[in-house]
């Protein structure tokens, strides 16, 4: 919105497959404004050999895994992108947006141990986990890490202690990743997450509420012409967050954690309905743990199974021994 009003030369383009909404959002935005955009719906992108896939990631992201930079998915190829850029010098990443808005309708406060267990893993796919043992010194290490990085720390977790955690740790070790292996082609850089910007973010935390409306309100002042195209979450800005939208994620917000999402995975579609990310061979280091985790079933995690490919990819890649 506003590199609208400050850029004259101003592209947009969007990596998603042209049947995702994502897609079809930037799509929009683009006509809105009549920007040119890079797509590959008359020049479709041709998918190298499997053979190739995920080699070709795993060096151009110097084995960097993460949940969110997929070794198997074309996107992550850099001949990918550099079509998608078409000879721009520079790459804005919305990463960090989440700082102003409380999507997730945080109203009290909650454990480091509930927040580690519920908000973190149990949300991303069920409890894996096999020996309670090391489940228990999984969440310790885990706790650890947190501590240190976020010190000086509550001993509750509440919305502002959740807004670090996203800037200084989440973003920082996931998803800004992307930026970093685009910069080896051009100028890619997350305005968001700029410490000065996403720092002096944290004095908004008051002021969010339970919902995107502080966050709204920002967009509608920006640029009244881009708030009235439907967004990602399936509404547009002029208008606001629908009713039934805010009850039932409000409700949701109610529900102790542990039993939002037992009854999150219960209703939805059985991770037994998807594909099993590891075929060929298995390294020995994840066959070693299969009394300990449900290997099986994480593969088939639509967000752990493609990381657990990766892994073992790298593995048999490096030739690494247990």
């Amino acid at each position: 919105m506003y590199a609208r009003k400050h850029i004259k030369r101003l592209s947009c383009n969007s990596f998603w497959r042209t049947s995702s909404r994502e897609y079809t959002n930037a799509r929009e935005l683009a006509e809105a404004t009549c920007l040119s955009f890079s797509t590959f719906e008359k020049s479709p992108f041709t998918k190298p050999p499997d053979a190739s896939i995920p080699l070709i990631p795993f060096l151009f992201f110097d084995g960097q895994i993460r949940s969110q930079n997929r070794w198997d998915e074309e996107f992550n190829l850099p001949e990918y992108n550099l079509r998608l850029i078409s000879g721009s010098g520079v790459g804005f990443h919305g990463c960090g947006g989440e700082q102003y808005r409380n999507a997730d309708r945080y109203s009290s406060k909650m454990s480091l141990d509930s927040f580690i267990r519920h908000e973190w893993l149990f949300r991303q796919s069920r409890d894996m986990f096999l020996n309670r043992s090391l489940r228990l010194e999984v969440f310790k290490n885990l706790e650890r890490k947190v501590l240190r990085l976020l010190q000086p720390l509550k001993n509750k977790f509440d919305l502002a202690e959740m807004k670090r955690f996203q800037n200084e740790i989440w973003n920082t070790s996931n998803r800004t990743t992307r930026v970093n292996v685009l910069n080896q082609q051009q100028f890619y850089f997350a305005p968001f997450t700029e410490y000065a910007i996403s720092h002096s973010a944290y004095g908004y935390v008051p002021y969010l509420g339970a919902s995107f409306r502080f966050q709204v309100e920002m967009m509608k002042r920006a640029d009244p012409l881009l708030a009235a195209v439907t967004n990602n979450y399936g509404f547009n800005i002029s208008e606001g967050e629908p009713l039934k939208m805010r009850l039932f994620s409000t409700a949701a917000s109610l529900l102790p954690r542990a039993v939002l999402y037992k009854t999150y995975f219960l209703f939805r579609k059985s991770p037994g309905d998807r594909s099993e990310n590891l075929t060929g061979p298995v390294h020995p280091v994840i066959t070693g743990l299969e009394g300990d985790i449900d290997i099986r079933q994480l593969s088939k995690s639509g967000i752990h199974g493609p990381v657990l490919k990766s892994i073992n990819f790298m593995l048999q890649r490096t030739k690494l021994r247990y």
